[in-house]
């Protein structure tokens, strides 16, 4: 069903009253006369096709109003939605009718109710034939039962539209075979309600053969092999109809021939019938009959006026009660908050366009100062000696090498004892390059953590190689950066992350709110900052983890960024934008009755391209101004007083604490808005 608040064609839905496979039926008013209330019924299994489908529909709905026919609920207005789904519109009344299947499912239907229905139903699709008009659609969803216990029959569909009409849902008993309804198709169905009625009083007598075969030759899946008409087929099951299908008018005989047909049937089986099953579907017919032709004798002269004369005044009282309005009312309610919440997805861009997906905003980042500490360490372990390393550097070569022949490494010997290996180097050394080479002090120890350019100086090659030109060639060699990581053997206290980690974790909290306050000093009017900041560590540890030491210096900075947006703007377009939605989602006279309350719900991260949430909860209430209070009193003419509190409650959100009439004997509320006095009583919240 469509929601509450939809528009079909040029209604507004205030309400779903029901729905079936069949039909949606919805309580709607008229965009153009708001506040008089109508029952739509929608049919979900049929669409209109074709060029000439609705002027067929049309044609169809029109001559069923001409037939003014009691038994035929015709309808004020009918239409069709954007799908083509076909609608009649039906007086508010209707609602306080019930379908006879709602009946045979939830409360069950009596002998004398049952052949009231059959044969109302029966003069109805009659009355239709005589007028070239097919239902083609007909079931126990298509007979109501008004409160006074009369029958209607709605929800005709020409056989000579163009319609697309999906009849699997119907039951199967209702289902005729032929593709194209006739009025032998109406007959086929209309047996199927009498199975219907029939198993609603219990299971058929073994001995009713004559029964079961007038219904299985109306339903014949051979339409010209049924009976020629509703009546024929009534006749045979032991019911008259005084409606011929051939004619169009009553066939009604004689009183005195009707008395005398009625006492025959009192001592007399009907034709077609085992006497078993005549008392069980005619006995209560037969009893109302007998009752009717005894109260003459029963009450006789003055007695039977008087009687016939407080009965009928009470009914009018009771008729007078129910269906005349008041001539003023006062209704208390209490209008209640109705909350709407509506979430927006928004990329940080240069503007603020909500249809957009877009919220200004800007990036802010942020360089903490460096902070640094000093603390012991509290572990002790073991160490071996390791060699220090190291680069060096060639230049200044008096003739050119060919290396490309040595072994993998080749050894420099320094004046202080100590060898330099070299690996990795090139083999192909020329005059007037330079050349940088990694190197190993070969001894271990801290003596390999030789100083930067300790060991600068000419070095002469002192094992044969092959040169080209001189005989004794030299280089210059030198370490512009100390060696490194030469060790001796040790056993005392060694760096652990453990001895600093919280040291950094301080320091970490400290550079966050330092970037936070500086975010706060760089806002801008309107501005607000939109998410968590975001910071990069950057942290030094001497001497490092696993180096020995009775102290370990560390020392942190934070790069930190964060976005903003245009909350001023933002709140300006988020109100706009829960105006909107209030207006789709209730009635136009309500009001905001506190701010909005926006919360950032998705954050997202800085600098990414992810979207952040920005979640709108605003609170409404009924505001009952001039136009507000015209607009409930033009709503609540002539309804009856439980219609009332369920229109005021779903449709204002606003709760009935009491309903006074003026005239005890009107049961509805005034047809004249302005007697209706409408007092609100709101509460604090």
């Amino acid at each position: 069903m469509k929601n509450i608040g939809g528009h079909i064609d040029n209604y507004r839905i205030i309400w779903n009253q029901s729905s079936s496979v069949l039909y949606d039926r919805y309580i709607v008013e008229r965009v153009s006369d708001p506040g008089k209330l109508y029952v739509l019924q929608k049919w979900n299994t049929v669409r209109i096709a074709g060029k000439q489908g609705f002027p067929f529909f049309r044609a169809q709905m029109n001559q069923l109003k001409d037939l003014r026919s009691p038994l035929i609920l015709a309808g004020e207005d009918f239409g069709a939605d954007t799908d083509d789904h076909p609608y009649v519109l039906l007086p508010y009344e209707t609602t306080r009718a019930e379908t006879v299947a709602d009946r045979l499912q939830h409360k069950g239907i009596t002998e004398d109710e049952a052949e009231k229905i059959l044969v109302d139903a029966s003069a109805a699709l009659v009355l239709a034939h005589q007028h070239n008009l097919i239902h083609g659609f007909f079931s126990s969803e298509c007979v109501l039962l008004t409160a006074e216990g009369e029958v209607r029959v709605a929800a005709f569909l020409s056989p000579g539209l163009d319609l697309a009409i999906d009849r699997a849902p119907l039951p199967i008993q209702y289902r005729f075979p032929e593709s194209q309804a006739t009025h032998l198709s109406d007959q086929y169905a209309l047996a199927g309600l009498l199975q219907d009625l029939l198993l609603e009083q219990g299971e058929l007598p073994e001995d009713a053969a004559i029964l079961r075969r007038a219904i299985a030759r109306a339903q014949t899946p051979e339409p010209m092999q049924r009976f020629q008409s509703i009546r024929e087929f009534l006749g045979k099951v032991g019911i008259p109809l005084s409606l011929a299908e051939s004619e169009r008018k009553f066939e009604t005989p004689p009183l005195k021939a009707r008395i005398d047909e009625q006492m025959n049937n009192s001592t007399t089986t009907p034709q077609g019938f085992a006497p078993s099953h005549t008392e069980r579907w005619n006995s209560a017919t037969t009893r109302a009959r007998h009752t009717k032709l005894r109260m003459p004798h029963v009450l006789t002269g003055r007695r039977a006026r008087t009687a016939a004369l407080c009965l009928g005044l009470i009914f009018c009282l009771i008729i007078l009660h129910i269906v005349l309005p008041a001539s003023a009312a006062t209704v208390t309610i209490v209008p209640m908050n109705r909350t709407l919440s509506q979430t927006y997805h928004l990329a940080v861009s240069t503007q603020t366009d909500l249809t957009s997906h877009q919220v200004r905003g800007r990036m802010l980042t942020y360089k903490t100062s460096t902070r640094s500490k000093t603390v012991p360490v509290h572990n002790t372990g073991h160490l071996d000696a390791a060699s220090a390393s190291g680069q060096i550097v060639f230049s200044q070569l008096t003739d050119e090498i060919d290396l490309s022949k040595m072994l993998d490494a080749f050894r420099i010997n320094l004046s202080q004892s100590i060898t330099l290996v070299v690996t990795d180097y090139n083999t192909d050394m020329r005059p007037g390059s330079t050349y940088t080479e990694p190197v190993t002090v070969e001894e271990k120890g801290s003596k390999g953590n030789l100083a930067a350019h300790a060991i600068d100086g000419t070095y002469a090659f002192g094992f044969p190689i092959p040169v080209i030109g001189a005989d004794n060639p030299t280089v210059y060699i030198s370490n512009p950066a100390p060696f490194i990581g030469g060790i001796d053997t040790y056993n005392g206290p060694i760096v652990a992350s453990s001895d600093f980690v919280s040291v950094l974790d301080g320091f970490d909290a400290q550079a966050k709110q330092e970037a936070q306050h500086a975010f706060q000093s760089q806002l801008k009017p309107g501005e607000a900052l939109l998410n968590n900041l975001t910071c990069s560590q950057d942290d030094t540890v001497q001497p490092a983890v696993g180096a020995p030491g009775s102290s370990v210096t560390v020392s942190l900075f934070s790069n930190c960024q964060i976005e903003t947006y245009d909350q001023q703007g933002a709140d300006a377009a988020l109100l706009t934008a829960a105006h909107q939605l209030a207006q789709r989602s209730l009635d136009s006279h309500f009001a905001l009755v506190h701010p909005l309350h926006i919360t950032i719900t998705d954050p997202g991260t800085p600098g990414s391209s992810d979207s952040v949430g920005l979640t709108v909860q605003s609170e409404w209430r009924l505001l009952l101004d001039k136009h507000g209070r015209q607009a409930v009193q033009q709503a609540l003419a002539g309804l009856f007083q439980d219609d009332a509190r369920t229109l005021l409650l779903n449709r204002y959100n606003s709760r009935t604490t009491d309903v006074s009439l003026t005239w005890w004997w009107g049961g509805r509320m005034p047809t004249d808005p302005n007697v209706i006095q409408i007092i609100a009583r709101y509460s604090s919240t």
